[in-house]
């Protein structure tokens, strides 16, 4: 397996999303979804789509006039990008956890500010 056959699935941000929308979902799912799991326009999702199923890393199921798109498991590079997508996904679960985190500590230390300085006018007026 050459570098660039790798890469190439994390060559853009729109590939990437579009992988972690697909790869980490259970049943196939229509375009507007794909659309609103990667937080993509429909444009750059359908290309990405198109790229994706020519490179047979998806299937497409077509129903009436939807068309479905699943992850295609039998990939010989499913497996390694399910597991990259998935730490990938833990690591900016953590990130997050840790921004808000300091965020609630913020806001206790401010609400313990504005308890003392109640205390303090209280016992002011007494």
């Amino acid at each position: 397996m050459q570098i660039f056959e790798t890469s190439q699935y994390f060559s853009s941000a729109a590939r990437t999303r579009v992988l972690e929308a697909l790869l980490l979902q259970d049943q196939p799912i229509p375009l507007r979804h794909v659309e609103y799991i990667s937080n993509l326009s429909v444009r750059a999702v359908e290309l990405t789509l198109k790229d994706f199923h020519r490179e047979r890393l998806i299937k497409r199921k077509k129903l009436g006039n939807k068309s479905y798109f699943l992850p295609n498991k039998q990939h010989p590079h499913f497996g390694w990008l399910k597991e990259m997508l998935l730490v990938a996904r833990k690591a900016r679960l953590i990130q997050r956890a840790e921004s808000y985190k300091k965020h609630v500590e913020e806001a206790v230390d401010w609400a313990n500010s504005a308890i003392e300085g109640h205390r303090r006018m209280r016992d002011l007026n007494k």
